[in-house]
């Protein structure tokens, strides 16, 4: 995206693009690295039993859908407060970029186990297929959005880049593993059962007690 951003925009642009991006790259290096590395090992231990790779990705799913949606919306609300204290007011028009990107980070939370689980069942090909799309995808998004709405028109190709990844990869998930659509709508769904533990736990405590 940067080197998009400068040919087309200019090198003032790429700092402003740059600046909320560095925000979402530290909250992916938090948040879904430390839940991949939890999650993968099981992943793989039970990579030939089924019904245990559908109980821990479902799980996994939910626990990254409601968490990071939570701290998705708080940073959307305070991202003018985040750029002014991480960079100043001369960054102000970053702040839509930031309000944008967050919402990579959310769909990168649930690229992460969706990614990890196809890589545990040996679909490494599938992945880097949808990998390679997304990246053609990307460059003809940036190439249509960027002259017409700049750092913001990158924003949100980064954001659609992500989703159609997301469900490329979470529609073969579902195909292998045979979920039925009862169980696809439990994923998505918070119970009684998983508010009280989200009163009760950190995220961490919640993913490893959850993650059996």
């Amino acid at each position: 995206d940067s080197i998009m951003i400068g040919i087309m925009s200019g090198d003032y642009m790429v700092g402003l693009y740059g600046a909320p991006y560095k925000v979402i790259e530290g909250l992916n290096y938090l948040i879904p690295t430390v839940l991949f590395a939890i999650v993968y090992p099981k992943m793989s231990k039970y990579f030939k039993n089924t019904k245990m790779l559908k109980n821990i990705y479902a799980k996994t799913i939910k626990l990254s859908l409601y968490t990071t949606l939570i701290l998705s919306i708080i940073v959307s609300i305070f991202s003018k407060n985040i750029i002014m204290a991480l960079y100043g007011q001369e960054y102000a028009e970053s702040v839509f970029v930031l309000q944008i990107l967050i919402w990579s980070f959310f769909i990168t939370c649930l690229n992460y186990p969706t990614q990890g689980l196809l890589n545990s069942i040996g679909n490494q090909k599938y992945v880097a297929k949808i990998s390679f799309m997304g990246t053609i995808v990307n460059i003809i998004l940036n190439f249509i959005l960027i002259p017409k709405y700049g750092i913001y028109g990158a924003s949100m190709t980064t954001v659609i880049t992500g989703i159609i990844i997301f469900l490329l990869g979470y529609f073969q998930v579902t195909r292998i593993l045979e979920f039925e659509k009862t169980e696809i709508i439990k994923m998505i769904v918070i119970s009684k059962e998983d508010l009280n533990i989200l009163k009760n736990k950190n995220i961490l405590e919640l993913i490893k007690s959850r993650i059996k």
